[in-house]
């Protein structure tokens, strides 16, 4: 008969008092493929990508695929020495520890500022407001700027020809809370934009939290960046004692691509029900996201909102209209025109009675194909 006896449990020497790299190994791997998966799921929202894929879905991609040579370039640190003590690393590991460190400190602030950029392109793809508009072109730039300065807040050190070399100083630290400070700055931006999209729209009031909700999510970065700083070695700088902080980097970098796509999450799962919107081949979910109009506009009607669209260039006619074969039968386009004065609602709003008119337009023409 086997015996199932537990003799002696061996515990992992991987991490130690001398070695803690594994941890920030670990951390890598799970925040890289967190950061992906929700990528993934961006590009789900996004089928079919040759219609729906826009600027902020780019942005955010090559959020992703930088963080990913930030993990890779922050992997071969450890690799090299990054979580052992100084005293077992020889003066050439520790060279290309700060090296390393260094780098990834740049790629980390791209890869921030990019996924901040994504969130700002996708406010764009929700209204038209030239007001909305214009703040998110301002908006967009502030990025631009803060970024800018924020690698060269980083990069320009003392001594100039090697500034990796002060990697670990306290002087490095003041420079990382002016660049958190200006990070957090764009985040409480990012995070109020919501409210003015939504205060003039007339929808319930459980939808409004939702989508600023969606939006305020991100200001678990403040918190993350925060924990990041009180964690930096200050009495004495090793590279086992910047385990902590470097943990809370990835933490912070991972969560800030994950929560450029938090507000299409909703829209996924709304995709995903069988039946939605009559079955049509396919939803913008950022067209769905807020109502047709705002309350505040004077009554404005007659603007049209183009809820699916089912035509493509393949069936296109010359005049605009779509043209069928007898292979593809009964295709429509479907919109939905705001009426009324003062009583709009939004598409997404339970119990609507008058608060949309949807008309579907279908347009067939038959031609003979000859063999």
């Amino acid at each position: 008969m086997a015996d199932f006896t537990i003799r002696e449990v061996v515990s992992s020497t991987a991490v130690n008092d001398k070695d803690q790299g594994a941890l920030l190994t670990v951390a890598l791997a799970f925040c890289t493929s967190c950061s992906f998966v929700f990528l993934i799921v961006r590009l789900i929202i996004r089928q079919p990508l040759s219609v729906l894929f826009g600027r902020d879905d780019a942005a955010a991609a090559f959020a992703t695929l930088i963080g990913l040579v930030q993990s890779m370039v922050t992997l071969h640190a450890v690799s090299r020495g990054l979580g052992r003590r100084d005293e077992d690393l020889l003066e050439g590991e520790i060279t290309e520890v700060n090296q390393s460190i260094f780098s990834a400190d740049l790629l980390y602030i791209l890869v921030i500022y990019l996924a901040k950029l994504a969130v700002v392109l996708f406010f764009m793809r929700l209204s038209s407001s030239k007001v909305h508009r214009a703040y998110c072109h301002t908006l967009a730039a502030t990025c631009a700027i803060f970024c800018v300065v924020s690698i060269f807040v980083l990069s320009l050190q003392t001594p100039i020809t090697e500034p990796w070399d002060a990697v670990l100083s306290s002087a490095r630290l003041d420079r990382w809370i002016a660049t958190e400070i200006m990070s957090g700055l764009v985040d409480l931006t990012i995070a109020g934009f919501p409210i003015i999209l939504v205060k003039d729209l007339v929808m319930r009031k459980k939808m409004k939290v939702r989508i600023v909700s969606a939006i305020a999510l991100r200001l678990i970065l403040v918190p993350l960046a925060i924990a990041r700083l009180a964690t930096w070695p200050h009495d004495t700088p090793d590279r086992l004692d910047y385990i902590p902080t470097e943990l809370y980097l990835q933490a912070e970098m991972c969560y800030t691509i994950i929560s450029a796509t938090i507000p299409c999450l909703g829209a996924f799962l709304q995709s995903a029900s069988p039946g939605y919107l009559g079955g049509a081949n396919y939803i913008d979910p950022t067209a769905t996201a807020l109502a047709l109009g705002s309350a505040a506009s004077g009554g404005r009607s007659g603007s049209t909102y183009k809820m699916s669209r089912l035509s493509n260039k393949r069936n296109k006619a010359d005049d605009g209209s779509i043209r069928l074969t007898r292979k593809e039968l009964g295709q429509s386009v479907t919109h939905a025109s705001a009426v009324g004065e003062r009583r709009l609602r939004s598409l997404e709003s339970d119990g609507s009675e008058r608060a949309i008119v949807v008309q579907h337009t279908i347009d067939v023409r038959f031609s003979e194909e000859r063999m």
